[in-house]
């Protein structure tokens, strides 16, 4: 063996080691932080007592679990101003967030996921601006949920880009012109406190974004919580029953830090087993992993 090429097999092992070192380790739950911040208006941690509270409201009675959970998180470019609309982070965030559930198998998909992503999926989560929906896309989402896939909503994820009318069927409401929005604190004011994904809550602030005047059927969606925009009670969080499928829109979600919010978790993690059909608990343990808690 000539001595070029002993040189070549010498640097292609350098390489190959410098690679598998430069490998990030798997993060471990206690290693999971809240994302990190620069803007100076973060709300307060939350009091561990209060979510307790409502976690414990939500232990009341379980369904069957299944054996794996296989979960999508649909995100798009960023597409806003600083710690706003990072779909990519959240994407990233929540797919190491995830993995740490028992039996839930987590994938991504940008900005739509696939046809083998549709057909596998228990429940897809769209956080994204949604631009390239279209028709078709509509049509072959609501084919997903028609045999019974679950689908959560996050903020704009909402937008009816190019399929207002059938994404408005599909979804009870949909972002479109004429819409309307409110950056600043809010509260919400829960409707159904039997509802397994709002058990326990009454009334809570929040420091991100609403939107009102939305295209579509207010009278097709169960509404979960309101907040109060021009002098009227204003849907925030619904769920909708199509076909053999279930959707849970949450509007809230429009800053970063919202998502590392313990109680904004318990809705969505609540959320997305809701869609499984799932035991509402199954994904508690997250609520508190990397969240700004007291």
């Amino acid at each position: 063996m000539n001595r070029p090429f002993l040189l070549l097999i010498a640097a292609g092992l350098l390489i190959t080691s410098a690679a598998l070192a430069a490998k990030e380790e798997p993060v471990k739950p206690e290693e999971f932080k809240p994302a990190k911040l620069t803007r100076k208006a973060t709300p307060p941690p939350r009091a561990m007592a209060e979510v307790n509270r409502i976690l414990d409201a939500g232990k009341t009675g379980t369904t069957a679990k299944r054996r794996d959970l296989n979960i999508v998180l649909v995100a798009s470019k960023k597409d806003h101003g600083p710690e706003t609309h990072d779909y990519p982070l959240w994407q990233k965030r929540w797919s190491t967030l995830l993995s740490f559930a028992d039996n839930v198998k987590v994938s991504t998909a940008f900005p739509w996921p696939n046809e083998q992503q549709f057909k596998s999926a228990h429940v897809i989560v769209f956080y994204s601006n949604n631009k390239v929906l279209d028709v078709p896309k509509a049509k072959q989402f609501r084919a997903y949920l028609e045999r019974g896939g679950g689908a959560v909503f996050l903020h704009w994820g909402v937008n009816g880009a190019r399929a207002v009318d059938p994404q408005a069927k599909n979804i009870g409401l949909v972002w479109a012109k004429g819409s309307r929005y409110r950056h600043g604190p809010l509260t919400l004011k829960f409707k159904v406190p039997d509802h397994p994904i709002t058990k326990g809550f009454k009334s809570t602030h929040f420091d991100d974004e609403s939107y009102w005047n939305m295209t579509g059927d207010a009278n097709s969606i169960n509404v979960l919580a309101t907040t109060v925009e021009e002098k009227k009670p204003r849907p925030l969080l619904w769920t909708r029953d199509v076909g053999k499928g279930k959707v849970f829109v949450n509007i809230l979600g429009h800053n970063t830090w919202t998502f590392d919010d313990p109680l904004y978790r318990i809705l969505v993690m609540r959320g997305i087993a809701w869609v499984a059909n799932d035991d509402i608990n199954r994904l508690n343990k997250l609520v508190t992993v990397g969240t700004r808690v007291n």
